[in-house]
């Protein structure tokens, strides 16, 4: 029962993350979107998708390794919180 459970578990979080993934997508692009059509400025449109993106570039280097030597729930949990002021931020 306790291999079940765990299993039920990381499936849950698995599926959360999945859907904040594809949250995160949306906003991103809703906001292109309207950027584009308010300014009429593709300069502004590229600068916005170009600082929306570096953070998880820029973090993909950095957290990599780093990820494997911290508390894992608390690493989601605290990149889900700056995923969600950021995007408190841009609207």
């Amino acid at each position: 029962m306790a291999v079940f459970s765990g299993t039920r578990a990381f499936y849950a979080i698995t599926f959360g993350q999945f859907v904040s993934l594809i949250g995160s997508g949306m906003t991103r692009f809703g906001l292109g979107i309207w950027v584009l059509r308010e300014t009429g400025d593709t300069t502004a449109y590229t600068a916005m998708l170009f600082f929306a993106i570096l953070p998880m570039g820029l973090g993909s280097i950095f957290t990599g390794t780093l990820i494997d030597r911290w508390n894992r729930r608390i690493v989601m949990l605290i990149g889900n919180a700056v995923a969600s002021l950021s995007t408190l931020v841009q609207a």
